[in-house]
């Protein structure tokens, strides 16, 4: 094989090896970049659910003091 063909093909190789490595950075670099896209959605939903949560809890702490205060003032009354 000349010289010349030899070194041709090296360097078409070489080139593949780079397109190829760069292809699979690129598409870790996407997967981990899903990944992290997926955690920060499921965290935004968590806090979303335990902040309706606390709601329901201050609303239900609020209904039990009234409740309490209406039969102590009942009571106070009879």
């Amino acid at each position: 094989m000349p010289i010349g063909v030899g070194i041709a093909l090296k360097v078409d190789h070489d080139a593949n090896v780079k397109r190829e490595s760069a292809a699979a950075e690129l598409a870790a670099s996407e997967a981990a970049q899903r990944d992290a896209d997926r955690l920060a959605a499921e965290s935004a939903d968590r806090e979303r659910e335990e902040a309706a949560e606390r709601s329901i809890r201050r609303t239900s702490i609020a209904q039990i003091k009234a409740s309490i205060m209406e039969m102590a003032e009942s009571h106070a009354n009879s």
